[in-house]
């Protein structure tokens, strides 16, 4: 680790609380909304972990051995449907809910940084590109909002399932199934974790050679005239392309990191069910299990796998707003010299007692 990557990690570190705060603010405000959205969560997580109990006596009730009657099912087939839709309408209920708290605290971020922008003095906006300003603006209350649904509507409901499908193989196939599931489990966040940081090096320039090619992009735009009266339009397209090979580097080699933490991602959730299967089907051919037990067991295995995989890509993206918010509170950080951003310390009212305008040969032609 580089000193600047170190350094990196500890200013992103010290931010963690002060987004922490900012996010609860924002929980706190729209709190009833909050409330209906957590208890439409958990019954959605309760439906989805139903599913597979469904599933294993409707394979157990038409798996009868030879010769035996076999009736049809209706209520538990009828009942599958039924849990299964369920499950993703009261999801669909709960973003309903939520989604003007997203939109709320995302608004209200962004007026508050206009505004903040707007008082800052004319030094601030000389040193700085409008075009980096903006970029930061947006992609950081984007990443507000990005972590807002993340604390609310990810972690916490992954968690449920996961320790809801852990109780419930635990108490109906013994701690060996619970085992390789939560060793799985264990392996998958520690190498995400591990790469994913490695990846935020990448990242982070990527999203500095973002904010600079915006920014001379809008800046030579707004002053196209001058670019044009210098004749500087080779130079100003030779500036913006070699600021993009930079880009175009660097996302080469995110990519590259993203698809090795995928192909890593895949190999342990693979290894989880593989192990799983073979415990299950060892059982079967004995007769401790049944058919439906391991449709049951395969079922859960893989459901927790999703969120696993959700969980992956939201510590992606977790890092990624980190970063984006990051330069949204050097924005809210920036100040200026005393008397720049405002009066100075002791300054006296203007008084106006009196003034005239006057034209005194003022000419116009066209």
């Amino acid at each position: 680790m580089t000193p600047a990557t170190g350094a990196a990690r500890r200013k992103v570190r010290g931010l963690r609380p002060r987004i922490a705060l900012e996010l609860w603010r924002a929980i706190w405000r729209y709190r009833a909304r909050v409330l209906a959205a957590l208890v439409l969560l958990v019954l959605a997580k309760a439906a989805a972990v139903s599913v597979p109990l469904l599933l294993r006596d409707i394979v157990d009730d038409l798996g009868r051995a030879a010769g035996q009657p076999v009736a049809l099912p209706v209520l538990l087939l009828f009942a599958y449907a039924v849990v299964r839709f369920a499950s993703n309408a009261l999801n669909e209920v709960r973003d309903m809910t939520f989604v003007q708290v997203t939109q709320h605290t995302v608004a209200a971020f962004t007026v508050r940084t206009f505004g903040h922008l707007h008082r800052l003095g004319a030094r601030f906006h000389s040193q700085r590109e409008t075009g980096a300003v903006v970029r930061d603006l947006e992609k950081g209350t984007a990443g507000i909002g990005y972590l807002l649904g993340v604390a609310v509507f990810t972690v916490v409901p992954t968690a449920i399932e996961i320790g809801s499908v852990l109780v419930i193989v635990i108490s109906k196939y013994g701690g060996g199934f619970a085992a390789i599931i939560f060793i799985t489990f264990g392996v998958y966040a520690a190498y995400t974790v591990v790469f994913t940081r490695r990846r935020m090096r990448v990242q982070r320039r990527m999203n500095a050679l973002e904010a600079e090619s915006n920014a001379r992009v809008v800046d030579s735009l707004l002053n196209v005239d001058t670019v044009k009266y210098f004749a500087r339009e080779d130079v100003e397209r030779d500036r913006l392309g070699r600021v993009l090979d930079a880009w175009r580097e660097a996302g080469v080699d995110n990519q590259y990191a993203l698809s090795t933490l995928h192909i890593g991602q895949s190999a342990c959730i693979g290894a989880g069910i593989a192990a799983v299967m073979l415990l299950a089907g060892q059982r079967v051919a004995t007769g401790a299990m049944t058919v439906g037990d391991l449709v049951l067991i395969n079922a859960y295995i893989i459901q927790i796998s999703l969120p696993l995989n959700a969980l992956g890509f939201v510590f992606r993206e977790a890092n990624d707003a980190m970063t984006n918010i990051e330069r949204l509170f050097g924005l809210l950080d920036a100040r200026g010299k005393p008397g720049e951003d405002g009066d100075a310390p002791g300054a006296q009212p203007l008084v106006v007692r009196g003034g005239a305008i006057e034209f005194d040969h003022v000419d116009f032609s066209y």
